[in-house]
């Protein structure tokens, strides 16, 4: 394993450095965050964490945020609108005929 993604909302998991420790063949963390002011704050401080300790110095990291909506909740729930909302324009018309 060479990288590892990370989602979760504010709070860096207490166990992740634990983690990255044991498995020093990880080289690039991606974190997924939520796409407002405290997932910026906390993606910078979690990238600043990581590169201040030696420990894991020799590793990539990146930030993910949703391109739509606000968090990846709200990314999956505007997806399933849109999927729902294209098949429902694709259906074809039937008619029902009664003799």
């Amino acid at each position: 394993m060479e990288w590892l993604s990370l989602v979760f909302g504010r709070y860096f998991p207490c166990g992740a450095d634990f983690f990255l420790e044991r498995h020093p063949e990880i080289r690039r963390v991606t974190l997924y965050m939520d796409h407002d002011l405290a997932g910026f704050v906390n993606a910078r401080k979690i990238k600043t964490m990581l590169h201040e300790d030696k420990r894991f110095r020799h590793i990539r990291v990146s930030v993910n945020p949703p391109r739509m909506g606000k968090d990846y909740n709200e990314k999956l729930l505007l997806v399933r609108e849109q999927l729902q909302t294209s098949q429902h324009q694709r259906r074809p018309k039937e008619a029902a005929v009664s003799i």
